[in-house]
């Protein structure tokens, strides 16, 4: 699918901390490719990179529209608008862990493109 992915952790030579960064791409069978890009911060920035990737990705994958050919454009921002609404929500309430969402957090960026229709959609 001629994709490649390269991610770096910051450099600050007084603070050493795991890549914060995180992504997703997914080819699906009906005919999108779903790209995601989670730039994490904080404390804990990386796990919640983390769990917004697994559940940004699991909602737009089951809320797209299954007729690529078909789907309206609104259709397709409302399962981007909704999944972010969703996470937003999950990760606010977090209490199964000691995962810091008060102080880290994680900038999301989401790409939707329908191979059929040759239309992009993107929302952050």
């Amino acid at each position: 699918h001629g994709v490649a992915i390269s991610s770096a952790a910051g450099n600050v030579p007084s603070f050493i901390r795991p890549n914060q960064d995180d992504f997703c791409f997914v080819v699906t069978t009906d005919g999108y490719h779903v790209a995601g890009i989670f730039d994490g911060h904080g404390r804990d920035g990386h796990r919640v990179a983390a769990v917004a990737r697994e559940r940004m990705l699991q909602s737009v994958l089951r809320h797209l529209p299954t007729d690529t050919k078909d789907a309206k454009h609104t259709e397709v921002m409302e399962c981007l608008a909704a999944s972010f609404v969703s996470v937003q929500k999950e990760l606010a309430s977090w209490e199964e862990d000691d995962l810091d969402v008060s102080f880290s957090g994680v900038a999301v960026c989401m790409l939707v493109f329908n191979v059929k229709r040759k239309v992009l959609y993107t929302s952050w």
